[in-house]
């Protein structure tokens, strides 16, 4: 029902509730209009950054920018174990992740929060120990972005809008200062509740200055996966000096 494309008027979305013959609520009308309008693509002309994955080695060009990831999710059982499916978990190309949207599943509230500070084109690869929107708890999914914005916009907007958001789509949402090494982190603790549901997990940001570009880290998960975290971040490099 929702795969009308989105022209930018309420009568898409009063078409789907008259021919579907379902009442959705003003909320609702809100974020599918948000889902299906405010994700660019990645492409050239939105100077998205591209990637390329060497072993455990993630590329990110035009920036001359790596990381390592985690040997295990190179693994088939990453990309099979997964209760809708098998799915990869390695979105690297332009190609897979202009399909992450359509995979959310049961991280579209994550996907908003994100949305909500960081622009989607600019995202060079997003990596898992499991698919996204795998329905499971147990996972770290972990994104990159390469934005214009300074560090402290980034916190700015990230302490207003998208702590508005996260307290839209869950019940409760607090953030808090964290510190790895030159990495400023903010840590959004969500927890969404329910008559048989009880969810809780951390969605972390830690951002850093390169170049006149901040580089911006999110892991969403349960807990667990500090050391994952802390390897990643500590492998990153940049051809060029941070800026402090």
């Amino acid at each position: 029902m929702y795969s009308v494309r989105y022209n930018g008027t309420l009568s898409v979305f009063l078409f789907v509730v008259l021919v579907g013959g379902t009442l959705i609520s003003c909320s609702d009308v809100e974020r599918i209009s948000r889902r299906l309008s405010s994700r660019a693509t990645h492409s050239r002309e939105n100077r998205s950054p591209v990637s390329t994955l060497e072993g455990t080695t993630v590329n990110i060009s035009p920036y001359e920018a790596s990381f390592e990831i985690p040997t295990e999710w190179l693994s088939e059982d990453a990309r099979n174990k997964n209760p809708i499916g098998p799915r990869e978990n390695l979105y690297i190309s332009w190609e897979q992740l202009d399909q992450l949207p359509n995979l959310n599943g049961d991280n579209e509230p994550d996907a908003e929060i994100m949305d909500s500070v960081l622009p989607f084109e600019l995202c060079a690869v997003h990596v898992g120990s499991k698919p996204w929107g795998n329905y499971l708890t147990t996972d770290l999914e972990a994104r990159v972005y390469v934005i214009d914005q300074n560090p402290v916009g980034f916190r700015d907007s990230l302490e207003k809008q998208g702590l508005e958001r996260a307290r839209g789509v869950y019940k409760t949402a607090e953030l808090k200062t964290k510190q790895h090494g030159g990495w400023e982190g903010r840590v959004m603790s969500v927890l969404e509740t329910g008559e048989h549901t009880l969810l809780f997990k951390d969605i972390e940001f830690y951002y850093r200055a390169f170049d006149g570009k901040t580089v911006v880290f999110v892991f969403v998960h349960q807990s667990g996966w500090d050391k994952t975290i802390a390897e990643m971040l500590d492998s990153f490099r940049w051809a060029a000096t941070p800026t402090k």
